[in-house]
């Protein structure tokens, strides 16, 4: 954590251009698939939390560079959203899709109300809770989405479920999300591994549930959200057992 916010936002701001431009141009260069590289940018961006969360001194400067990024990055796609360059380069599945001018309101106001609710309001001993929901999200979303639409064969048929999932997509997420919630719990808790992982894998099949079942992006608000609380609950359920 740095003390000097100018510092914290250089860094903040130095994440984002380091990560974006290299994957765009790469992404021209070697006609890489748009799944791939709009998933790509999936994770680095949701990924910024931990810059926000260990990077910034407090809360407050933390959201509030992390809402000026989103806006500026909100006013500039509108701006230029119609020029030839700007085409070259976007990500949306469909030509007409405005589909990222609304996930950057739905992350940005997501992002802020779990920075209020576990950080501003929670203390910096629960602020950590927001890095379960963000990055099952994060992985879990990302390998789903590039699996299901690449190499996903059979499609779910319940009707409770968005029929657009695929079974392999839906194991794709489960993986990756239950790895990296192992991975935070092992740093932040002295828990058996046998508990450890027992959580991991419950949070990533529930992270997976939820993201089967939302339909119309709803899962990018309703997974880190989600998670996040179920988190709170389950660690410290489990802390007053153990």
């Amino acid at each position: 954590m740095t003390e000097r916010v100018e510092v914290a936002v250089m860094i903040f701001i130095g994440y984002f251009i380091a990560f974006a431009i290299p994957t765009g141009i790469i992404g021209r260069m070697f006609s890489i698939h748009r799944e791939i590289i709009r998933k790509v940018y999936h994770i680095f961006g949701s990924a910024s939390m931990v810059l926000l969360l260990y990077v910034f001194p407090g809360w407050r400067s933390g959201l509030g560079t992390f809402l000026g990024l989103f806006l500026l990055a909100y006013i500039l796609i509108v701006i230029f959203e119609k020029t030839p360059f700007f085409k070259r380069f976007r990500i949306d599945r469909k030509k007409k899709d405005t589909k990222i001018k609304h996930q950057i309101i739905l992350v940005a106001l997501t992002y802020s109300f779990l920075i209020i609710t576990f950080w501003a309001l929670g203390g910096e001993e629960n602020k950590h809770f927001i890095l379960f929901g963000v990055m099952t999200w994060c992985l879990g979303d990302a390998f789903a989405a590039v699996v299901g639409r690449l190499y996903g064969r059979k499609n779910f048929k319940h009707p409770v479920f968005d029929p657009n999932k695929t079974h392999r997509g839906f194991m794709a997420f489960i993986l990756p999300a239950a790895l990296v919630n192992l991975g935070i719990l092992m740093i932040f808790y002295d828990f058996p591994l046998g508990i450890n992982g027992s959580i991991a894998v419950f949070l990533g099949v529930t992270g997976g549930m939820i993201e089967l079942m939302s339909k119309k992006g709803l899962d990018n608000v309703i997974i880190p959200i989600g998670i996040t609380f179920l988190a709170y609950a389950v660690i410290n359920g489990v802390l007053l057992l153990y």
